[in-house]
């Protein structure tokens, strides 16, 4: 859940931080819903970090190795971005 957004406190100024992404399913259902998970906080919400790792913070040293799928959150945050920037630029927007 995220707080309210406020003209004194915009999305744009929020960041989010997720551990144990689903860490029982496997590794191309993570990759789908990453995806989702993504595009709702980067396009639609418009956050400003986002922060998402399987580890699972009881078991894990989280500092000690990055997520299974770090490779793949960087390039579709990447291409969210890109869309986003291209959309700006044309004059429309992907938020809603």
């Amino acid at each position: 859940m995220l707080p309210e957004v406020t003209e004194k406190s915009p999305s744009s100024k929020m960041a989010v931080m997720v551990h144990d992404f689903l860490p029982a399913q496997g590794r191309a259902i993570k990759l789908h819903r990453l995806k989702g998970v993504l595009r709702d906080l980067a396009e639609k919400k418009q956050l400003a970090a986002i922060f998402i790792t399987d580890i699972e913070i009881e078991k894990e040293d989280i500092y000690a190795g990055w997520s299974s799928f770090w490779t793949e959150f960087i390039k579709t945050m990447d291409e969210t971005a890109c869309g986003s920037i291209a959309n700006h630029t044309n004059g429309t927007s992907t938020s809603k």
